[in-house]
């Protein structure tokens, strides 16, 4: 726990230092930017949350987890960038995803297809997309 804390607080200056330098920048700028350092934080950010919903959502270590990735995906969205949530939706062949796994749920309705991990987050910036998410989905028999 204490590492992802680290982890976390790490991340979180990070982003902070990214909205600092697109401080005063003109829109049509900002898009023509280098968002590889941003995606990288996404993906981060979405293996932590993985990772906190593993734990005792009652216990203080997931409670405090939970809420740095809210503070994170909150920063992103004060600077145009979106976190698109996925987990638990039904997949749908039409997103512009990535199906890296797939596997048998019983408790599914037959053709029925849900998305139950993600490996990388569907990014965007401006509402346009900027990173194709990879998610395994879950298929009812």
């Amino acid at each position: 726990f204490e590492e992802y804390n680290k982890q976390v607080t790490g991340i979180e200056q990070l982003f902070l230092s990214i909205t600092e330098l697109n401080k005063g920048k003109n829109p049509s700028t900002i898009t023509e930017q280098d968002h590889s350092l941003t995606l990288k934080v996404a993906d981060e950010v979405t293996r932590i949350n993985a990772f906190a919903n593993t734990l005792d959502p009652t216990k203080q270590e997931a409670i405090a987890l939970k809420g740095s990735v809210k503070r994170i995906i909150d920063n992103f969205k004060v600077n145009n960038y979106e976190i698109v949530n996925l987990l638990g939706q039904k997949y749908d062949e039409r997103l512009n995803i990535e199906v890296v796994g797939e596997d048998i749920d019983p408790a599914l309705k037959p053709g029925e297809e849900i998305i139950t991990k993600v490996i990388k987050p569907l990014v965007k910036f401006n509402g346009i997309q900027i990173q194709a998410a990879q998610v395994e989905i879950s298929i009812g028999q």
